[in-house]
């Protein structure tokens, strides 16, 4: 029997989905089908090709397989447990799906692929340029009108960063092929900047950190003057625009509504609000620990803040009153299933970071990649719930997926270093 045609870069379905990475920050139902196209394509994989041996990549993504599976599970049993429409009034299931679906799609693709290694730079012009496409739909829609909500686009774009910056610090690679990818990665966190969204702009820390310390070989060692430098700029950025009249980055906004709400003048700003939320949260948590409350009790204690105030008061919170959660992803999931719930958002963190540390001897670029992930959804998920938002789930479960493509792609040192060394 003739041997099937392997899949090569020129067939039409890779370059159909390197073009929906490209737009993947443009609309969301790209990303979408992006998502759908890789998982179905690891099915295929699993049922036309045998496995491959073992490695470190295939180990990282058993891990992210596993945490995600626990984290749905205790989603799942605390939906049950309040008897809850699935995906209804929390997102936290349908999210969790996504998360595991796309987990076991990597660990198909790291089990079953037989590596192509022009796949890592084709991967990495498709991020590029979708930092590109990014900047222009900051550009040309005002903050309201982002594809999706802008603190999980912007996070997501933060991602797409955190896997295109190491690869652009890669000394192996072309100069030139490298400060072209520097320049996207600076077009993409100009995105972020325009998004105007503060709580992801802990992300630059990262990506500072990163540069500040990449040498050829990707050793721990920090170069002080790079950090300095960077944290300056940063500084001098953020300064400049806040004494702008028009307040471009919202620090001054930020700024004022923390004012305006330590003196109680008005809880009904971005801030003043979450505030008020965390304050319901705590109060929440601390009456059931263990369980919560369940969504649908959390989402009438919000709607119901401050009516059994006087009059005046009762309006400091009115935005608060119109939120859907409390803006803050570990609150959110305590108030919702309790201890069990919150187990399970951080297994979502740490799956990321001990997917990682599989690389930690044989590929540190891959470790670098999947802990800028970790690091964006843990702070990134300080200041909103993005896991309600469909578009996040998808992009994050992308971005680890394409970590775990690269990784395989390079295989040259996951090939000659054993599993069980990995693992130590």
């Amino acid at each position: 029997m003739a041997q099937a045609p392997r899949m090569t870069l020129t067939g039409v379905l890779p370059m159909l989905a390197w073009i929906l990475l490209v737009l993947s920050p443009t609309q969301t139902k790209l990303a979408g089908l992006l998502w759908v196209i890789l998982c179905f394509w690891a099915v295929a994989l699993a049922l036309r090709h045998p496995p491959q041996a073992s490695t470190p990549t295939r180990l990282a993504a058993l891990r992210w397989l596993a945490a995600c599976g626990i984290t749905l599970g205790t989603w799942f049993v605390m939906s049950v447990y309040w008897n809850e429409p699935c995906c209804t009034l929390s997102a936290d299931v349908g999210s969790g799906l996504r998360l595991w679906l796309g987990a076991l799609a990597a660990y198909l693709w790291a089990r079953h692929w037989a590596p192509l290694p022009e796949w890592k730079n084709r991967i990495n012009h498709g991020l590029a340029l979708a930092c590109i496409s990014s900047l222009l739909i900051a550009i040309v829609m005002d903050r309201g009108n982002l594809p999706s909500y802008p603190i999980p686009w912007s996070a997501a774009v933060a991602m797409v960063l955190c896997v295109l910056l190491p690869q652009a610090l890669d000394a192996p690679h072309g100069a030139w092929q490298r400060r072209g990818w520097l320049l996207c990665c600076g077009l993409g966190l100009a995105a972020v900047f325009l998004s105007q969204s503060r709580g992801s702009y802990l992300a630059i820390g990262w990506l500072i950190y990163v540069w500040g310390s990449s040498s050829q070989s990707w050793n721990t060692r920090i170069t002080p003057v790079r950090i300095a430098a960077g944290c300056a700029l940063v500084t001098i950025v953020m300064a400049l625009t806040s004494a702008l009249p028009s307040d471009p980055l919202r620090i001054r906004e930020g700024w004022n509504d923390w004012n305006a709400s330590r003196h109680e003048e008005s809880m009904n700003t971005s801030l003043g609000a979450r505030l008020a939320l965390y304050e319901l949260a705590l109060k929440t948590i601390g009456e059931s620990p263990w369980v919560g409350v369940g969504a649908r009790e959390r989402l009438h204690r919000i709607h119901t803040l401050g009516q059994d105030l006087p009059p005046q008061e009762a309006r400091k919170l009115a935005h608060a009153r119109e939120q859907g959660h409390v803006h803050n992803a570990y609150l959110h999931s305590a108030m919702d299933g309790g201890m069990i719930s919150l187990a399970g958002f951080l297994m979502s963190i740490g799956g990321l970071l001990y997917a990682a540390q599989a690389w930690k001897k044989t590929n540190p670029l891959a470790r670098r990649q999947m802990l800028g992930v970790a690091f964006v959804h843990a702070s990134a998920s300080l200041s909103n719930v993005n896991l309600a938002h469909n578009y996040y789930a998808v992009m994050l479960s992308l971005c680890v997926t394409l970590i775990v493509i690269q990784s395989q792609s390079q295989g040259l040192s996951d090939c000659t270093v054993s599993l069980r060394e990995s693992a130590q």
